[in-house]
């Protein structure tokens, strides 16, 4: 289980909500400037970076946070 290479994976409408909720309360940024960003920055790094890396997981838990049957077993074993 040390060696396990896991990926955590969130749908993009959910990536851009925590986004948003997040930078308008603890960064005091209005959307125009959420939106902006997103699309001009984190949407194609996440793309670049992010995506590619996904191939090399030995497991991909699929709806984030959000999937505790996949998350709560996981964590016992670590």
């Amino acid at each position: 289980m040390f060696h396990m290479k896991l990926l955590v994976d969130t749908d993009p409408d959910t990536r851009l909500s925590r986004r948003v909720l997040r930078d308008t309360k603890e960064r005091g940024r209005d959307l125009d400037q959420i939106l902006n960003m997103y699309t001009s920055h984190a949407k194609p790094a996440f793309k670049e970076f992010c995506l590619p890396t996904k191939k090399y997981a030995d497991m991909i838990i699929p709806r984030g946070a959000d999937n505790s049957v996949a998350i709560d077993p996981t964590v016992q074993n670590i």
